[in-house]
């Protein structure tokens, strides 16, 4: 590799083969070690000669609004499946990728908007309530979670949530192992 004037960098054809060669083989920084130079210049160079690993989509402005415009009342998952459904990515769309897109655009929620949300999300039936963070289920907690309903239907009631704060916990969790029994 030679240097120029200034000190700069200057790629020679066998530098820039070598990283077409590589680039998939190597990571940036092993690459960068090898030619000498440092990773922001190494990146920049296969950059300029179109040696990309995976093609990032990036947001569009409509994207963007409807993040700004709901985030406060939908959470990332339903945002998530909102926007795979009206502007589908080749790899869809994922929790992780609106809380990151929050991050950059540096928004959040408050505790009271993030309570709304989950409140929500339990009155629609999709989460289940318990100490620990709201999640995903599995399909074992999703079968539970629908007998735990169903019950909770039986007893009169839209949801687990709201039999568990009629009854209390407990109460609620001896009337479910009796008609489980019964069953």
């Amino acid at each position: 590799m030679k240097r120029g004037k200034y000190g700069k960098h200057i790629f020679e054809i066998q530098d820039i083969m070598f990283l077409r060669l590589n680039y998939m083989r190597m990571t940036n920084q092993e690459l960068a070690n090898a030619l000498g130079v440092t990773l922001t210049v190494c990146r920049n160079k296969m950059k300029q000669h179109g040696l990309v690993r995976m093609k990032l989509e990036a947001w569009t402005k409509d994207q963007e609004q409807f993040l700004l415009d709901n985030y406060k009342e939908i959470g990332n998952v339903e945002m998530a499946r909102i926007l795979q459904e009206t502007s589908p990515k080749a790899k869809g769309w994922d929790k992780r990728h609106i809380s990151k897109k929050m991050g950059y655009l540096n928004i959040s929620r408050t505790p009271a908007e993030i309570e709304a949300i989950v409140s929500e999300n339990i009155r629609k039936g999709r989460h289940i309530t318990s100490n620990k963070k709201v999640s995903i289920l599995t399909r074992a907690e999703h079968r539970l979670f629908e007998k735990q309903n169903k019950v909770a239907k039986q007893l009169g009631y839209t949801c687990i949530a709201e039999a568990i704060f009629a009854m209390g916990e407990d109460k609620f969790k001896t009337k479910l192992y009796e008609k489980l029994e019964s069953a």
